[in-house]
């Protein structure tokens, strides 16, 4: 048995909550933003249907969890206000599909009434990513769901990095016009829960499906064939250890990724701010930004018009890579 899980079945089934917007909109948020669900995986879980792989409850949803209390402690430090805990609650005529719970409730504290905080303890990856690029619109559309549940009109969104002990507060204020487009798109989607009318699959290729817990059930035959043909060599191996050490894999890459595209990102940035220099120094930094010229074979041409001499000058490397392909 995996200890980390998720229970088949819990009573976030009977009702779209404020992280399944992300599943729900990811083909309306800006093109570029990850999204990490999609509509058919979302109507897997609230039809009930049983999952072909175990979803886990990761390191970052726990640590989300234990955090919250510290979070808000310093969210209430820092801005003076006070917060209360809110269980499960509707102050607003919501449509009987749209439900769940709030992090806090901050208590009025000026002409605007009431609001929402929603508090996201992060790691180093998301934190330099949200500095960067912003806050994702799957988050703002997360605090829209509870102030459309509540009727309040603003909401604050804490993010807190934990390790660098770094914090930033995003005051979000509610959008009807989101709200609108949430109501559709959650009632076209809820039609389809109440006629068992599953939503359309994904590309087999897209990211999100070598993730989901449900690929198998919805992509069949189509995944394994993205994996390649299986020769007769294929052992199945029922190892639990080789297991987790696969999803840990699967995980740094995905970190790995991401934090790439980060260091591109403040790369690219440094490189604006010292453009027309070669050389700059900074406290306790020296940095070179020379033009660099280098000499390299065309092996492309050479193969095609001195086939003979790129054949004799060329050698064989045998090497072992690892792919990982879900299946």
């Amino acid at each position: 048995m995996n200890a980390n899980a998720k229970p088949a079945c819990d009573e976030r089934q009977g009702y779209i909550g404020g992280s399944d917007w992300e599943s729900l909109l990811g083909e309306v948020l800006p093109k570029g933003e990850r999204v990490y669900g999609c509509p058919r995986r979302l109507f897997y879980t609230k039809t009930g249907a049983q999952p072909d792989y175990p979803e886990d409850v990761t390191g970052p949803m726990r640590r989300g969890n234990r955090l919250e209390e510290v979070a808000v402690k310093l969210y209430e430090e820092v801005t003076g206000r006070k917060t209360m805990r809110r269980d499960k609650f509707r102050l607003t005529a919501a449509p009987a599909w749209w439900g769940g719970h709030i992090d806090r409730a901050i208590v009025a504290d000026n002409g605007d009434g009431p609001g929402i905080l929603e508090v996201k303890t992060t790691g180093e990856r998301v934190w330099w990513t949200v500095v960067h690029d912003g806050i994702p619109q799957r988050w703002l559309s997360q605090i829209h769901h509870y102030l459309g549940l509540s009727g309040y009109k603003w909401g604050d969104l804490l993010l807190y990095w934990p390790d660098g002990d770094l914090h930033a507060i995003a005051h979000v204020k509610r959008d009807d016009k989101m709200l609108g487009l949430m109501t559709d798109v959650g009632a076209d989607f809820w039609r389809r829960v109440e006629k068992n009318d599953p939503p359309d699959r994904l590309e087999p290729k897209d990211r999100r499906c070598s993730v989901c817990a449900f690929r198998h059930s919805c992509q069949g035959a189509a995944m394994f064939e993205a994996a390649g043909e299986d020769t007769g060599e294929i052992e199945r191996v029922d190892d639990p250890e080789l297991l987790r050490m696969v999803r840990d894999e699967r995980e740094a890459n995905a970190i790995s990724v991401e934090a790439e595209a980060v260091l591109e990102i403040c790369r690219e940035k440094v490189r604006q701010a010292i453009w027309h220099k070669n050389a700059v120094e900074v406290p306790g930094y020296r940095l070179y930004f020379r033009a660099q010229k280098s000499q390299r074979v065309d092996t492309t041409r050479l193969k095609k018009e001195e086939p003979e001499i790129a054949a004799r000058f060329s050698r064989e490397i045998i090497s072992r890579p690892l792919r990982v392909y879900p299946v």
